[in-house]
């Protein structure tokens, strides 16, 4: 006989921040989670479905993982190792149902189960059933507890030109790491940082926490703390939990064993080197290529305070472990704090000569560069993933600082030589500087010939102007690398007695540390790198959704990008970045002079020429970053990040870095999102294209109508915007325009030409995809008509068949705004006049109203 089979249906939904998307998708550990827990190996079919009704063509999917602990909500990536099962993304018209089989788990751990929407932000209610033979049970686990109403939150170098034209730049599975988490609303409200490197009480709790919890396992054991979280295995190392990738050129497995300190070295290990040795200490590049995050640990270096920072516990060296703080900036993460504290063993990765075979200090018993990236490779979920990300993104993560790269071309010499002593003298400030030939393009000889690596950032230690030799830069690149051979290199024979003195030259050509002039600086290197650290930063989470992404100024919906008001009180400098979850599109970033008198507190929604004030091109990165100079201005300016097309939706960070200052000063500037209750009065209809022509055209008649009837004399800014036409074809926009006539009553459809009170006419590649008027009107009894068209109708919508368009109108005095009957709102497929059943329903509604007539009629008769 078959044995019964067990049945258990669970319920839950996928709602804001827990509608995650599938694990190609940071946010997918937000879905719900429920903890499957099995005695026996045993086939489990699990069914996914959404009772509601949903959009039948939305893929659902289940995916199966092996939990780490009893009771915890996995909140990490995925290495392959992790997935038990996973399976097929199907329509919810199509129920998901299908058989995995499972073994117990050691331990009594269970599996987890994540219903998960193929992508993120679809709202449903589901339901999950799970059957099996064996006996089981499932239940929901509890998300991390944390507060759900927490608010979200240098020198100056060249800036460059902004061109509205220019095409965006390129730039260039986990075990689980605890995270404490709190949802965070994206509102733009703004959260002031007075010290943007200190760590919240939150932050602090959860270290101490994990702390306590180390030290627990030490006491049950009495043994050294074990990673059980990040085991010393394969999984550990590589992405697929077996063996290295191609990408990285390794031939095989340079890991033959893990070990702790006191196998390796004969001497007691220490983090840092003594103060004495700290401006030669360096860092040593072992058999990964992870050199951008080596480079950025040599430059932080150059800040032996900054290193020591990073270590939020260093205690318990004699247990074992270490905690660490890294900077772990992630719009889409429901996170309040950016900073997360990472806790790991010190068991390292050895190679055949039994000592750590990852990256290192030069003198084997300083640990410090070798904790930080067993914590790197513990947050990303294993060592192979340090290999991705630039100097920069690595900067941010081990300082929390603003960080970016300039090109050296683009500054005047004294301009950046300025900067550079600036950075020099001023607390919390990381220089570098790097010789980038491109991606694919191959190094100079002649920088190769003069000791020189490219694409491998070196710290600038310090520089200054010494008598008998100029401007002079002290560089260290990574330890070991080939040292400079030029003018002032170690074994260049202008070096005397006095200038060895002065400098504290020190001739050693394995320490990577050299000396340059000022002038062979900027010729041999392409970019500096600077990183400012400390000071104030003010920080508002922000979205772009299919109302806000607006593109840059030359579309026409640029100003429905979220805008900031910044009101700054005396001049400053500052440092802007826009974060992202990944360099998925382009973005930047303008500051525009705000608008003048009753208008100071709005967005702006019309420039002209002078109104940006600064601003940075789009790039394809995942943090923009660009540093600005402003006066104090008696109106507030407007910050306002953009995606270089519209409609590319998404989460992302703002943050305003300021310069380091005195805690009694008061800061130079606030911050505040656009607050709709001092923003513009504003409505919009929509709809499909019946017909338009151009004006005076008998076809004109046909364009969309809409009434207006403002409710006193006021100020009136009307677009007239184009929808339904393919992004890769964005670029090559119809020319639309849009008149305003005296209507003929309200509720009566024009139907023929009146005085054109304001017209627009089209312009070709003005404003992409619409038109804009800016007019005065009179509180009228009759309303006005407002109309856009099309003068090239019946050729553009044989082009475009799902053409639609959108009338917004923005006032400083109420109004009310009615389209016509046609349809084309934000769920219509289709343009109405192209579809066959229009006529048949239009047909079907005349019917309808003349046997509502008739039977009218009939009912009068019985009476």
């Amino acid at each position: 006989a078959q044995p019964m089979a067990t049945v258990q249906t669970v319920s839950g939904a996928w709602s804001g921040v827990t509608a995650g998307g599938c694990p190609k998708h940071k946010s997918w550990i937000n879905n719900p989670q429920f903890a499957l827990r099995i005695h026996d190996a045993a086939s489990f079919t699990l069914s996914l479905s959404c009772p509601e009704s949903v959009p039948r063509s939305l893929p659902i999917g289940v995916v199966v993982i092996r939990a780490t602990s009893t009771s915890r909500w996995m909140v990490s990536a995925l290495t392959k190792a992790d997935v038990a099962f996973q399976s097929k993304w199907k329509a919810t018209e199509a129920m998901v149902g299908q058989t995995a089989v499972l073994a117990p788990l050691p331990n009594g751990v269970p599996y987890i189960i994540i219903p998960c929407t193929f992508d993120p932000g679809h709202e449903a209610n589901f339901e999950l059933e799970v059957t099996s033979s064996s006996s089981f049970s499932v239940e929901l686990l509890a998300s991390p507890e944390a507060p759900s109403k927490a608010p979200s939150s240098a020198p100056s170098i060249a800036v460059p030109s902004i061109n509205a034209n220019a095409a965006p730049t390129t730039g260039a599975a986990a075990a689980p790491v605890e995270k404490s988490v709190a949802a965070v609303p994206k509102d733009g409200r703004v959260q002031v940082e007075l010290s943007a490197s200190r760590l919240s009480a939150r932050v602090k709790q959860h270290a101490a926490a994990l702390v306590a919890d180390a030290l627990s396992q030490t006491t049950r054991s009495g043994a050294k703390f074990v990673d059980e979280a990040f085991p010393a295995s394969s999984a550990s190392l590589w992405s697929d939990g077996q063996a290295p990738g191609a990408a990285l050129g390794l031939s095989a497995d340079p890991v033959l064993s893990w070990r702790r300190p006191e196998e390796f070295l004969s001497r007691r290990a220490r983090l840092f080197a003594a103060e004495a040795d700290a401006a030669v200490d360096g860092v040593l590049r072992g058999a990964l290529p992870n050199t951008s995050f080596l480079a950025a640990c040599n430059i932080v270096s150059g800040d032996g305070e900054l290193v020591k920072a990073a270590f939020v516990d260093t205690e318990h060296a004699d247990q074992g472990f270490y905690a660490v703080r890294l900077f772990d900036e992630d719009p889409s993460s429901p996170r309040a704090d950016d900073w997360t504290v990472v806790i790991v063993d010190d068991l390292l990765p050895c190679g055949a000569d039994a000592k750590p075979c990852f990256g290192r200090c030069p003198a084997d018993e300083l640990l410090w560069v070798a904790i930080l990236e067993k914590a790197l490779a513990k947050l990303r979920g294993c060592y192979e993933r340090t290999v991705d990300g630039g100097v920069d993104e690595y900067l941010s993560l081990l300082t929390g600082g603003a960080t970016m790269a300039t090109a050296i071309g683009a500054n005047a010499p004294e301009a950046l030589w300025e900067v550079l002593m600036t950075g020099w003298s001023s607390a919390g400030t990381l220089v570098g500087c790097e010789h980038r030939t491109g991606s694919g393009s191959a190094a100079p000889p002649e920088l190769l010939a003069k000791g020189l690596v490219p694409n491998v950032a070196y710290c600038a230690v310090t520089g200054g102007s010494i008598p008998q030799c100029g401007k002079m830069v002290r560089l260290r690149g990574l330890h070991g690398s080939p040292e400079w051979t030029g003018k002032w290199s170690d074994n260049d024979g202008a070096w005397t007695n006095q200038l060895r003195m002065l400098m504290n030259f020190r001739k050693d050509e394995a320490d990577g540390t050299f000396w340059m002039s000022y002038d062979d600086v900027r010729r041999w290197f392409t970019d500096v790198h600077l990183c400012q650290v400390g000071g104030a930063r003010l920080v508002a989470r922000g979205e772009w959704s299919s109302e806000t992404a607006g593109g840059c100024l030359r579309f026409v919906q640029w100003r429905q990008n979220p805008q900031w008001l910044l009101t700054v009180t005396k001049e400053m400098r500052f440092t802007v970045s826009v974060t992202l979850p990944a360099a998925d599109k382009a973005v930047g970033v303008y500051v525009l002079y705000g608008n003048e008198g009753a208008d100071a507190r709005r967005r702006r929604l019309m420039l002209q020429e002078g109104d940006v004030a600064a601003g940075s091109e789009p790039r394809f990165e995942k943090r923009v970053v660009q540093q600005f100079a402003l006066p104090p201005a008696a109106e507030p300016y407007i910050i306002m990040p953009y995606t270089f097309e519209p409609f590319q939706e998404g989460p992302f960070n703002l943050a305003l870095h300021l310069e380091p200052q005195n805690a009694a000063d008061e800061l130079p500037c606030s911050l505040a999102p656009v607050d709709p209750a001092h923003d513009w009065n504003s409505a919009s209809v929509k709809g499909s294209w019946r017909g338009s022509g151009a004006v005076g055209d008998e076809a004109f008649m046909r364009s969309p109508q809409a009434e207006l009837r403002p409710f006193a004399r006021g100020r009136f800014v009307i677009f007239a915007e184009l929808s339904g036409i393919p992004a890769d074809v964005r670029l090559n926009f119809p020319p639309i325009g849009v008149v305003i006539m005296q209507g003929a009553g309200e509720g009566v459809a024009l139907s023929e030409l009146s005085p054109l009170l304001h017209h627009v006419p089209p312009q070709q590649g003005l404003l992409w995809g619409g038109a804009v008027v800016h007019c005065m009107l009179e509180a009228v009894d009759t309303p006005y008509v407002v109309m856009p068209y099309l003068p090239d109708f019946a050729q553009v919508i044989k082009v475009y068949p799902k053409l639609g368009y959108r009338t917004t109108v923005y006032s400083d005095v109420e109004f009310t705004l009615q389209g016509d009957d046609s349809c084309g709102g934000e769920h219509c497929d289709y343009n109405c006049r192209n579809c066959p059943m229009f006529e048949v329903y239009e047909r079907l509604m005349k019917l309808e109203v003349g046997v509502d007539q008739h039977l009218s009629y009939l009912a009068t008769l019985s009476i």
